[in-house]
């Protein structure tokens, strides 16, 4: 059976919040609801009342609690928060104290948001709203880690101060132009150089001559594509002759010159072998501005329908229905507990058989077979009560992953723009299943022939789970695009 989880639930009010819904109580109400719900043992409750989330120092309650998730006294899997905003409101503090407690296998779940960040669109739906790009700050982690090895070496290599010398002049701040305030630094050629007080680790001549064979064999690679692009559709894209996924894809042109035209990005079927084994013979490449830019446009038609905010709030939280499931639970665990029963109590009969009967041997042997049959019985009850454990685990996950997207939605128009590629592709890929294309364009330019959603999307006063734009099916989970009242 899986092993219950355990939490621990947080809980922080201002003295200018004690209002209904934010007061300690109605917070606390909230999240031993949900964890009952998710069947979660809380096993410690931390509050801070009339705190400020600008930080964490004074707030002693959130402090003991990152102490007892880091000592792991009650090795708890998640921590339970009422929003984010209770967590904390500085951004590098909520980054800092997740990734804490995601060091000690311990993740954040907040409740009202929808947001789980054990699952990648909670993850990155925290960073959004935290005001922080999660990417930047695995990429300063990567640059540290492997700094000794690249960018260290180099800085010795480059610096004279090791060979007993003092630079001055090597670096200036200018103003970053097309901007008002913005400087970086860059790095001058030409530098004054003067003998300096302090020993040198290495001769002058050796450190000359690394730094001529640096200046020789240390060029800079000229970059030859978008190091930062992301194929935002890719594989979700689905070819319109053998149905698979397209996937993206550059072309990369050099000029006369030696250097190389702007990079061009397409979808393009990879060919597979069709069930005939013939291989699918779609060989259009669609430019992947103007197929993102399609698919962007009707996300957000459908996001400023004046209902739509209201029908997903009513989503988010919302019960489902495992009734089904759970009446085929319990019916195993009675059929377990009856074939234990008889298990048992054949088990019992074996063990009071008297070895003076003359038919010992046939009854006994008689009864451990029928003693393996129930043996096998149990074994086979309990796989498959495990299996629906695993089913209702699944649903439950599927139900916390589809909140967060249904919380990305009501934010759309106003975070999508701020994604980097990679965040876009996050996003797309845990809400959209599938985008399909024309072979063509059309006359009328359209290139979209529907999509179709993982979760249910309220369009046209009532929730679907695709559109389609000329098809007129019966069927009700798609409707036609073109009929859609935006």
């Amino acid at each position: 059976m899986k092993k219950q989880q355990k939490c621990y639930i947080y809980t922080r009010v201002s003295t200018s919040m004690q209002v209904d819904g934010y007061s300690l109580d109605a917070q606390k109400d909230k999240l031993r609801k949900y964890a009952e719900y998710q069947e979660m043992s809380i096993v410690g409750e931390y509050s801070d009342e009339g705190k400020s989330g600008k930080s964490v120092e004074g707030r002693p309650q959130f402090k003991q609690m990152l102490a007892d998730v880091e000592s792991g006294k009650d090795n708890v899997d998640y921590v339970l928060v009422f929003k984010l905003s209770r967590f904390g409101r500085n951004a590098a503090d909520v980054l800092s104290s997740l990734q804490k407690m995601q060091d000690y296998g311990v993740n954040l779940i907040c409740v009202e948001d929808g947001i789980d960040s054990s699952k990648d669109v909670g993850k990155l739906m925290i960073s959004v709203l935290s005001a922080v790009a999660e990417i930047e700050r695995e990429n300063i982690l990567v640059q540290t880690i492997e700094g000794f090895s690249t960018s260290f070496v180099k800085g010795v290599l480059d610096n004279p101060i090791y060979c007993g010398k003092l630079a001055f002049g090597r670096r200036k701040n200018e103003k970053i132009p097309g901007t008002r305030n913005e400087y970086h630094i860059v790095k001058q050629k030409d530098y004054l150089l003067s003998d300096g007080v302090h020993e040198a680790i290495i001769s002058e001549e050796m450190w000359n001559q690394a730094h001529r064979k640096r200046q020789e064999t240390g060029v800079l690679q000229v970059k030859t594509h978008s190091l930062e692009h992301e194929h935002i559709l890719s594989g979700i894209i689905k070819c319109p002759v053998c149905g698979s996924g397209m996937y993206g894809n550059v072309n990369r042109k050099k000029h006369p010159d030696g250097g190389y035209y702007k990079d061009y990005f397409y979808y393009a079927c990879k060919h597979r072998k069709l069930v005939d084994g013939h291989r699918c013979t779609y060989k259009r490449q669609w430019n992947e501005d103007r197929i993102n830019a399609a698919v962007e446009e009707i996300i957000r038609k459908f996001v400023k329908n004046p209902n739509f905010e209201q029908e997903i709030r009513k989503q988010i939280g919302s019960s489902i229905d495992t009734s089904e499931l759970d009446k085929e639970y319990d019916g195993l665990k009675d059929r377990l507990s009856q074939t234990t029963g008889a298990k048992n109590r054949l088990a019992d009969q074996m063990d009071h058989l008297s070895v003076s009967d003359k038919n010992y041997d046939k009854k006994y042997n008689d009864m451990q077979e029928r003693l393996d049959k129930l043996y096998d019985e149990i074994t086979d009850i309990e796989d498959a009560m495990e299996e629906v454990e695993t089913r209702l685990y699944n649903i439950r996950q599927d139900k916390i992953s589809e909140d967060n997207v249904y919380q990305f939605l009501l934010f759309f128009d106003k975070l999508y723009d701020k994604f980097t590629d990679l965040e876009k592709k996050t996003f797309l890929k845990s809400f959209l299943s599938d985008v399909f294309i024309y072979e063509e364009e059309q006359k009328d330019g359209r290139i979209l022939k529907g999509l179709r959603f993982k979760f249910p999307i309220y369009m046209n006063g009532r929730n679907v789970l695709g559109v389609d734009w000329d098809n007129e099916s019966t069927d009700e989970t798609i409707v036609a695009l073109h009929r859609i009242d935006l």
